[in-house]
């Protein structure tokens, strides 16, 4: 019985080491692809970056979890305010947004839609 007990010590700090190196290519891949359908929705925009404060500033070389008006939680995006940001014309392919499976908030408030935006 007592031969056990030094396997199960050996054991526990391997079991632990790999669980930790499982955990964060997985939220890293989950982030990246979620930013990836932020910037593919941004560039289906029409919007006037004279006048825009939020789009602008979003970019492939930083987090989209730290980008103006995007609000995430556990590494997911729960939350765009894209209210004034001129945006006109419509969605043209606002399919993208269903990319974002945990978004719960959109502010798109006071832009210029010529036509309707998709249900």
């Amino acid at each position: 019985m007592r031969g056990h007990t030094p396997l199960c010590f050996y054991l526990i700090p391997f079991l632990s080491i790999n669980h930790n190196a499982n955990v964060f290519p997985a939220n890293a891949y989950l982030l990246g692809d979620e930013c990836s359908t932020l910037l593919h929705f941004k560039n289906n925009l029409i919007f006037n970056p004279t006048i825009s404060k939020k789009l602008t500033l979003w970019n492939q070389s930083e987090d989209c979890c730290h980008w103006h008006e995007v609000t995430c939680k556990e590494g997911r995006v729960i939350s765009l305010d894209l209210s004034g940001e001129s945006i006109s014309g419509g969605l043209l392919n606002s399919s993208v947004l269903f990319g974002l499976q945990y978004l719960q908030s959109l502010n798109l408030a006071f832009n210029n839609f010529n036509s309707v935006i998709p249900y």
